[in-house]
């Protein structure tokens, strides 16, 4: 033990001097809030500034437009390696890289954002194993670039019984409940700091009990990010809500919109209330305002994140949920939705209104206003979307985009999306392989026996477009559907346009605004379906439902 304080010291000495060597104005104050947080964690890891590192970096983001572009030109550079999650699980030698891109202008917000991603690795890797994390960090025009690369010295086990060390507590599910009169009644998060409980009872952050205010100064002081929630009786609270799986239930008891409880989540480079919602979790009857951009969200281990106001991910249920974000606002990731990012259980009368849903990817990219991608989930009761532009972007495979959900798939089971998208947001699916673009859904298909359905309503005013090197499909219901059934309403007023290069390196354009269809080589469109692969073509909306029963 006296041997492992030893090495911590000398790491935390090194840390010092390598984080604040080199540095000015804001990138020296990301490095100061890194330091603070990092100083002396962890026995097993040794954490040092890295300035070829800091090198690659720059390289990696001068020229760069996207986030997908520096990831592209990160992997030329380091090498893919292994997933960044799966660092506990390498072999002697394997390296491991994580990039955080923090759009804000608050280099402390940026230090915890990197300590709060990079902690959830370091803090469950094996006692017994030996790492070594290289960092570095620079300031870009839009805020902060951050970047880790770690590399296995010595493989552990996963059985650490032998260690002398105290094992860390589990994390324990979050459960909140809000009764009428504004009352959170627990949030449980169970650290390895012994804290259960950041609230119990009624105030807010900076009123209550030593006890409250001790637990609050420990929440943060350990690398959690906080949202402010304001409650309709006016309290505000300061919770934890990206650190573990919601498993249990998170709920506001007053059901009619104006008084629901109320969530602000402010600051750009965020995550939604939830990171997971995990299965038997629910989140009920709360409204969230998105005062901030969200672009962090639930990484599925390939640096591939899904991102939605709600939660990145859900296999729980959703019911009752209410977003507005900020006209100037967005939620970002690889796939992104009003809602939720990545959907496999059920959503239901939830609304979306305003802000931008953006998804862009060097891989497949899915946008929507409710759900990025819903994988056997289902969408139902009076689900809405309003004046909220839709859009993904994908540079080497596909990119999906509809208005309530960019992509719907069901794989051995029944699914069904229904819900309405109204007023003037403008949906765009933009690729260099297949774009989808649809007024509900971008893409809708099947396989393994499942089935799809799309009902519903589509009312926008705004332009419906895919724009494609290869093929390009946008529908005022549905870009393209594959065995799936659409049996929903168009009655839009929108442009709809797909754009598809041809050898000549020109667009050939597809174009409908009426009842309508349109192709032009690969560009298809049409009112209700841009391409429908039994049909080989488009569907107009007057031939709705389809397929024909």
């Amino acid at each position: 033990m006296l041997a492992k304080k030893v090495t911590a010291l000398l790491v935390s000495a090194a840390l010092v001097l390598a984080l604040l060597a080199g540095c000015g104005g804001g990138q020296q104050s990301v490095a100061r809030t890194l330091l603070n947080l990092l100083d002396g964690k962890y026995t097993n890891v040794s954490v040092e500034m890295d300035s070829e590192l800091e090198a690659d970096l720059r390289q990696a983001v001068r020229g760069a437009e996207t986030k997908a572009e520096i990831r592209a030109a990160l992997e030329n550079i380091l090498g893919p390696g292994i997933s960044f999650q799966l660092l506990g699980d390498g072999q002697k030698g394997d390296t491991a890289w994580n990039l955080i891109l923090y759009p804000g202008s608050d280099p402390d917000a940026a230090g915890r954002s990197g300590f709060v991603e990079w902690n959830k690795v370091f803090s469950a890797l094996p006692k017994d194993g030996q790492y070594t994390a290289q960092v570095a960090m620079i300031e870009t025009d839009n805020g902060y670039a951050l970047l880790v690369q770690a590399t296995v010295d010595r493989a552990g086990s996963r059985d650490d019984d032998n260690d002398d060390d105290e094992p860390e507590e589990p994390k324990e599910p979050y459960k909140v409940t809000v009764d009428e009169s504004g009352t959170v009644t627990a949030v449980t998060v169970g650290t390895s700091e012994g804290l259960n409980y950041i609230f119990s009872g009624t105030g807010s952050s900076t009123s209550g009990n030593e006890q409250e205010k001790q637990a609050l100064e420990t929440a943060r002081n350990s690398g959690f990010e906080g949202v402010t929630i304001t409650l309709s009786a006016g309290q505000t609270y300061t919770v934890d809500t990206s650190s573990a799986p919601l498993a249990e239930t998170f709920k506001g008891t007053l059901t009619s919109e104006a008084s629901k409880a109320q969530i602000t989540l402010s600051g750009d480079g965020g995550y939604g209330l939830f990171n997971q919602i995990e299965t038997g979790g629910t989140v009920e009857n709360i409204r969230i305002n998105v005062k901030g951009n969200i672009s962090q969200g639930y990484d599925n281990g390939w640096n591939y994140f899904w991102a939605g106001a709600v939660a990145g991910y859900n296999k729980g249920t959703i019911t009752g949920c209410h977003v507005t974000i900020d006209n100037d606002k967005s939620i970002t990731g690889d796939t992104a939705g009003g809602i939720v990012g990545w959907n496999e259980n059920e959503i239901s009368d939830c609304t979306v209104t305003g802000g931008t849903i953006q998804a862009a990817s060097n891989d497949q990219s899915h946008a929507g206003g409710i759900v990025g991608y819903n994988k056997n989930g289902t969408i139902e009761g009076s689900c809405t979307v309003k004046d909220t532009s839709v859009s993904a972007t994908s540079t080497s495979s596909n990119a999906n985009a509809g208005g309530l959900v960019g992509q719907s798939y069901g794989q051995s089971k029944s699914i069904t999306v229904n819900g309405c998208y109204t007023g003037g947001g403008t949906i765009s699916a933009t690729s260099t392989s297949f774009a989808n673009a649809g007024g509900l859904v971008g893409n809708n298909g099947t396989s393994s026996g499942g089935s799809a359905k799309v009902t519903g309503s589509y009312t926008g005013r705004g332009t419906i477009s895919a724009t494609s090197n290869s093929y390009a499909f946008a529908g005022g219901l549905v870009g393209h559907n594959s065995e799936g059934t659409v049996s929903a309403i168009y009655s839009g007023s929108s442009q709809i346009e797909a754009k598809a290069k041809n050898a000549n390196g020109d667009y050939n354009i597809a174009s409908v605004v009426k009842a309508d269809t349109d192709t032009d080589d690969n560009a298809f469109a049409g009112t209700g379906i841009g391409y429908d692969q039994t049909k080989w073509g488009p569907v107009a909306a007057t031939e709705l439902p389809w397929p024909k029963t």
